[in-house]
């Protein structure tokens, strides 16, 4: 085969990039989410490479990076998430799928950017070793806690009677842990955001990240365009305030029967944290919620906090991160010291 990979011009390659993603990724892919994903980024167009047949002209696969701006070791710098990693049914050799992820690679070290970091799938790993990139790796786990037991409680009983009574005493226990926990908190107040972020946030995200070793920049642009503009997904945004001072916020989805927090940030204030997560819990029991988790890297700086308020571990997914020549060059080698404010909202979109 003579394959070949090029920069794709997002106007005149968009039909291509939306087909290739729509048959080979995700469903959700169309020209709403393109134009959001690829082009409204406030940090800047997404790059995107293309995979090409040469002697049919079929395009074989896509790769994406998209802008972050990133706090290393407090000092700001260009960044990219890589996504939107996709190959022709035809092409599925590691050969095809190298030399696509190669070249997104090259473009973007090219480019003196500070850092790429990617949530790659099993099968991602394989190119990722098979490349042979020195990269940090690391694990995003799935911190998780019960809010309701119905759904538990209704594999392991099959008596409708019996699960209804166990499942209400069960719940009122929940209940009232979760209620104890909010009352500590009375000089928090915590409530919905419903309008979009101002500068306030943008100052939170400059006095937390420039104390971190890796974390994103999360402006008030940025939060409006990730998750209060996103038209892929519905988010609540909730804050948490000392007076008229904004001390941390929780940005969560609900799914079925379960809430997942994908951001969460702020000063590290145990009080400030407890209320922010027992506001989530209550509103998402009164949906019916089962399951509150928040997925985090496993070197977050906040694991520990969250496993003390009553999250366990559940599951891990790879993770992994490149600092380029244009980025900083102090990262902690030592797993031990390593600490990134890195969550599941950190994804590409």
């Amino acid at each position: 085969m003579d394959l070949s990979v090029r920069t794709a011009d997002l106007e005149v390659d968009k039909p291509a990039i939306i087909e290739m993603l729509y048959h080979y990724l995700t469903p959700a892919s169309n020209n709403e989410r393109f134009e959001w994903l690829y082009t409204k980024n406030p940090f800047g167009p997404a790059l995107t490479w293309l995979g090409l047949d040469e002697a049919n002209g079929t395009v074989f696969g896509v790769a994406s990076a998209f802008p972050r701006r990133v706090f290393i070791n407090g000092k700001i710098k260009e960044g990219w998430v890589l996504g939107d990693f996709c190959v022709h049914e035809q092409y599925r050799s590691l050969g095809p799928a190298i030399q696509l992820q190669r070249a997104c690679l090259a473009g973007i070290d090219s480019d003196h950017s500070g850092m790429w970091y990617d949530f790659p799938s099993s099968s991602m790993m394989a190119i990722y070793q098979r490349l042979r990139v020195p990269f940090f790796q690391n694990s995003v786990l799935r911190l998780a806690k019960p809010i309701r037991v119905d759904r538990k409680v209704r594999a392991y009983l099959k008596v409708p009677l019996l699960a209804s009574g166990a499942t209400s005493i069960a719940n009122f226990i929940l209940k009232l842990l979760h209620r104890a926990e909010s009352l500590k908190q009375k000089d928090v107040t915590v409530e919905v955001h419903a309008d979009e972020c101002g500068e306030e946030f943008t100052q939170l995200s400059s006095e937390i990240g420039q104390k971190q070793e890796v974390c994103l920049e999360r402006s008030g642009s940025y939060l409006n365009w990730r998750y209060v503009r996103n038209p892929l997904c519905r988010y609540e945004l909730i804050t948490a305030r000392r007076g008229p001072s904004l001390r941390a916020y929780a940005v969560y989805r609900c799914t079925e029967e379960d809430v997942t927090v994908v951001d969460i940030f702020g000063y590290e204030d145990v009080t400030v944290i407890q209320a922010l997560l027992a506001y989530v819990t209550e509103r998402s029991r009164a949906k019916g919620m089962m399951t509150l988790s928040i997925p985090l890297l496993g070197n977050h700086p906040w694991r520990s906090l969250f496993q003390q308020l009553g999250f366990q571990v559940r599951e891990a997914s790879p993770f992994v991160l490149q600092i380029l020549t244009g980025g900083a060059d102090a990262v902690c080698h030592s797993d031990a010291e390593r600490k990134w404010f890195m969550v599941e909202g950190d994804r590409d979109g």
